[in-house]
């Protein structure tokens, strides 16, 4: 059961550009930076931009909580450097997700993408603890870019 929207989700309701790049995996709202590494500069090559209506998750997420009737949400975030202006969208609606699954960089390919330490940071300021970690570029063993990691709420 899936509901598709034509907007993307981020800190505040503007417009952006995304990058479409050569291999869609990498599509992105950041600019591709190949200087720690260029095993993904032929695919993280930007080909076009598009214009995408971005909206707060907090705006939305309520109405589709009503309209659908749930209250727990597990949060998977997969933007390619963008997750954190994602949940910095859902500030007014924390309290309806259960656990969070995001990305996180140990070595960027996009300009300005938080680094591990930032996600940690901003996770923990807001009560959330990391559960486990993933490696999801298993082709660099033993090396990675980066991780899933999944983060559950602090039982206080």
């Amino acid at each position: 059961m899936w509901i598709v929207e034509s907007y993307a989700l981020g800190k505040e309701n503007s417009k952006l550009e995304l990058n479409i790049m050569a291999n869609s995996e990498f599509n992105s709202f950041l600019e591709p930076d190949n200087s720690q590494t260029d095993s993904y500069k032929d695919l993280n090559l930007v080909k076009a931009r598009i214009e995408v209506p971005v909206k707060r998750l907090d705006e939305v997420l309520p109405q589709f909580s009503q309209l659908h009737q749930f209250e727990n949400v597990f949060l998977k975030l997969d933007t390619q450097g963008f997750d954190l202006d994602v949940f910095r969208g859902a500030a007014g609606c924390i309290r309806l997700i259960s656990g969070i699954q995001t990305e996180v960089s140990v070595l960027p390919i996009y300009a300005n993408m938080p680094s591990f330490e930032d996600s940690l940071n901003l996770f923990r300021a807001n009560n959330f603890e990391v559960s486990g970690l993933y490696a999801v570029s298993e082709s660099r063993f033993p090396h990675a870019f980066e991780f899933d990691c999944i983060y559950l709420p602090k039982n206080n």
